[in-house]
């Protein structure tokens, strides 16, 4: 699982996030959750109700807005499913200032949606076979980052196909795990065979509002 110099190191960096003068603004990696972004991955979920986890959620509001969209659409219809919603993140000082940045949303939920602190790296049994959707906005980056930048024989790249294993794992059958990355490619799931089948999808920038990107690539594409 990811050791304990890694947690130290997202704990540090979300301590010197909240002293920023922009604190009370969300941090958006890749993509920010704009009404269209929203829609898209609604599109992906079951008609009846739905638990989705998100991975490596980070300061962004990508989940809370998702919960708030998909029970605006289900009080629009008039209808009984119910959508649930984890975010999780690695990081315990993350997920701290997670739940007072949010405490008053979270109360208004009813148990809908929850944060909680969580290695993804780490097998979790009590979560096997309970999710929908598993979303991944710039999670796997980062550890295809590290694998990379190490080699491949380095123990990041079978961290890698650890954390994959784990997904997997806590996915329904028939569950979806949905990447925004602006990787061309993920090798690593492409070549996992622990799902039945890849699909990638450039989505149009047009609509999409776009969020904070590393680099000096500004053309880069947003890839589903």
């Amino acid at each position: 699982m990811q050791n304990e110099r890694t947690i130290n190191f997202w704990n540090d960096f979300y301590e010197s996030e909240s002293h920023a003068a922009d604190a009370a603004q969300p941090t958006e990696w890749v993509l920010h959750p704009s009404e269209p972004l929203l829609q898209r991955i609604a599109s992906y979920l079951p008609n009846n109700g739905s638990q989705i986890m998100e991975i490596g959620c980070g300061a962004s509001s990508l989940a809370r807005e998702l919960w708030t969209y998909l029970n605006e659409i289900q009080h629009q219809s008039s209808t009984d499913c119910r959508h649930t919603i984890l975010a999780t993140d690695v990081s315990e000082v993350c997920i701290q200032q997670l739940q007072k940045r949010d405490a008053d949303f979270i109360d208004r939920t009813d148990h809908g949606f929850q944060y909680r602190m969580l290695n993804i790296a780490k097998k979790h049994p009590e979560l096997e076979n309970t999710f929908d959707i598993i979303l991944d906005k710039a999670c796997l980056d980062t550890f295809l980052f590290r694998s990379r930048q190490r080699g491949g024989g380095h123990p990041y790249a079978q961290l890698v196909k650890n954390v994959l294993n784990n997904i997997q794992s806590w996915l329904i059958n028939k569950g979806v795990y949905l990447i925004l990355t602006p990787r061309r490619k993920l090798k690593s799931v492409r070549d996992f065979v622990g799902f039945q089948s890849i699909e990638r999808h450039v989505l149009d920038l047009t609509y999409l509002s776009r969020g904070e990107l590393e680099g000096d690539d500004e053309d880069r594409s947003i890839f589903l």
